[in-house]
């Protein structure tokens, strides 16, 4: 430096502002980075943002259903299915026979009723749990789509 412009100042006494050139930098980077999602990446919409999150929901709701109908059905229901299915063949048996009192004849009755509703809620839930399960893998098929239409114009 020729002409300082300020005298009393020694040019071997000046620092770098370390700081504020690293600060400088990281704007730099930063801007360029902001550069590139404004002209490069799409911004969703709320119905695709809304889809997404649908998709997931779905996905995490198609999980748990298969879960509940491996875990829940096959294990105890099937099982409580089978001896009702048992109890009411026997409890029908036994109705066939001529010598029964009425009273015993009315018990039987009232036990089969009984064991038929019993019967009717496990077949119930367990196509409420499989109806469940079709409409979540219907949302898993739209996800798909949605994907597929979706895709190309996203950054992954």
């Amino acid at each position: 430096m020729e002409f300082p412009e300020w005298d009393f100042i020694l040019v071997k006494n000046n620092i770098f502002p370390f700081l504020h050139g690293e600060i400088g930098l990281v704007n730099y980077a930063l801007d360029g980075f902001y550069y590139i999602i404004d002209d490069k990446i799409k911004i969703l919409s709320n119905q695709e943002k809304t889809a997404r999150n649908s998709s997931i929901i779905a996905e995490v709701g198609l999980e748990q259903s298969r879960e509940q109908i491996n875990n829940a059905w096959k294990q105890t229901q099937s099982v409580d299915l089978e001896l009702y299915g048992i109890l009411k063949k026997d409890i029908t048996d036994s109705l066939k026979w001529q010598n029964l009192a009425e009273d015993e004849r009315n018990n039987m009755v009232e036990e089969k009723k009984s064991v038929d509703d019993k019967i009717a809620a496990i077949k119930n839930e367990q196509k409420t749990i499989e109806a469940d399960t079709k409409i979540k893998r219907g949302f898993k098929s739209s996800k798909k789509v949605l994907q597929r239409n979706w895709g190309e114009n996203q950054v992954r």
